[in-house]
């Protein structure tokens, strides 16, 4: 994707004008987005009137409009006799527009809704009923259920990134809130995750029968080679798909001579659509790049660890083919930011033998992940004495620093076992474990992955997860 650079004093102005003079026609042509919050018979809902027509709206249906075209089934009153109808809701180049339709009335409409006017009344819908619900023991209208005061909270939250908004205007990234990318892997529960964009998170399945993990890497490679993909996750043959678009923002204009110039900075919008047995909105947020990449790729590696070391009854296959199908030479170069020969072709298979995770304990440095071996011990002198561990010239691997910081968490083991407290700066011990476990990379043979984890004991979640060390 290009993005202009710099344009002569001028152009610009006369581009502007002319956009406006076509949303000015546009605008014309729409109808007021007359969407209201109202309690009927002691049930609330949110109710649109077109012509005359009331339309049910689902609040799900309505967030999640801004973000993704799709079809909807809504319920119509005409002359106080509902009926099902079909509503295609799209977003235009300057409109939002709903397309209504049943054959059975032989009614088919098309209305367009201005953008400001259509988030403005969604908000205050969502406003209204999210207050609601904080303030008294509301009952909604929806027969299908799933409105909960935890949905509308939800929907609430996701109305508050404005920068999502359609809008006229060109976005600044003085409009943007960045947020992290969300995505937690629930390791007493082999098929449970935790995905989102900032406080905006919810909780649903990996199912592995029926989800290809060779597909998925593919579909995460995309993102590395076009900046734009779509990654589908199946709980039960309903996907919760992540689409991601890598973006550049509008950060400053300045003169330069006789021209505008434009600068940029980089982003990832990510948009969650969720799987037919969550009841949520479309989740949506700008999010750095690299942390993006890096948490979705450590992920998805952790549900691959989540399979069976041994091939089980239900065919899932083995945690050592898993781990192969996700493990990607290309998104762990771009996590590194290393330079890409283009005038070469680049390796597409990257198998190990296993993966390594450090993780002190008492008596031992950390464990296998991939097989059932033997936990991994370090003597005194500091030599790792698994004879499958080897450095990149095949030989034994001696880090004394490595010894003396796996011996630390001794007093801390030892006061967990016999329940008494312990204090110790955890993030310092990480930042010094973090550095050691990176020189113990460089030296690692490459047939071995190189994990990282706080111990048991560590309650302060300074390494909230564990990390792949590239």
């Amino acid at each position: 994707m290009f993005y202009t650079t710099w344009m002569k004093v001028g152009v610009l102005d006369a581009q502007d004008k002319q956009v406006l003079d076509e949303i000015g026609l546009l605008e014309q042509t729409c109808s007021d987005f007359n969407l209201q919050y109202a309690t009927v018979d002691g049930k609330w809902g949110i109710w649109l009137y077109i012509d005359g027509r009331v339309l049910l709206v689902h609040p799900l249906d309505l967030v999640s409009s801004i973000y993704n075209d799709n079809r909807h089934f809504m319920d119509i009153l005409i002359d106080d006799q509902w009926y099902g109808c079909e509503v295609c809701i799209r977003k235009t180049q300057y409109s939002y527009e709903w397309s209504i339709l049943n054959t059975e009335l032989s009614l088919y409409q098309v209305v367009h809704f201005k953008f400001s006017d259509y988030v403005e009344k969604i908000a205050q819908a969502i406003a209204t009923a999210h207050q609601a619900y904080a303030t008294t023991d509301c009952v909604s209208i929806y027969e299908d259920g799933g409105v909960t005061p935890e949905v509308i909270e939800m929907c609430h939250k996701q109305l508050q990134i404005e920068a999502l908004h359609p809008s006229h205007n060109r976005l600044m990234t003085d409009k943007v809130r960045e947020e992290a990318f969300v995505f937690d892997i629930f390791e007493d529960d082999d098929e449970l995750y935790r995905i989102g964009v900032g406080d905006r998170c919810y909780k649903t399945w990996f199912t592995h029968w029926d989800n290809c993990l060779e597909t998925i890497r593919h579909q995460f490679e995309l993102l590395i080679y076009t900046h734009i993909s779509d990654i589908e996750l199946s709980n039960d043959h309903s996907n919760t798909t992540l689409q991601i678009q890598f973006v550049n923002v509008l950060d400053k204009i300045k003169p330069v001579d006789t021209c505008v110039g434009f600068d940029y900075k980089e982003y990832a919008v990510v948009k969650i659509l969720p799987n037919q047995f969550v009841d949520m909105p479309i989740i949506a947020g700008y999010c750095d790049r690299k942390q993006l990449v890096r948490t979705l790729y450590e992920g998805l590696l952790s549900l691959a660890l989540q399979y069976p070391i041994e091939d089980d009854d239900y065919g899932d296959g083995t945690r050592l083919e898993a781990y192969a199908k996700i493990k990607s030479p290309l998104i762990e170069q771009y996590i590194k930011e290393e330079m890409r020969d283009y005038n070469t072709a680049q390796p597409r298979d990257a198998r190990v033998k296993d993966a390594i995770l450090i993780s002190p304990n008492y008596d031992s440095l950390g464990n296998f992940m991939l097989s059932d071996n033997a936990p991994i011990d370090i003597n005194t002198d500091g030599l790792i004495e698994n004879d499958g561990i080897y450095d990149k010239h095949g030989k034994h691997i001696v880090m004394p620093e490595l010894y003396e910081w796996q011996h630390e968490i001794e007093p801390a083991v030892i006061a967990s076992e016999t329940g008494n407290t312990y204090t110790k700066d955890w993030e310092n011990y990480h930042k010094r474990g973090l550095a050691i476990a990176h020189k113990l990379r460089k030296v690692l043979s490459a047939d071995f992955d190189l994990w990282y984890s706080a111990p048991f004991e560590d309650r302060s979640r300074s390494v909230p997860r564990k990390m792949l060390i590239l």
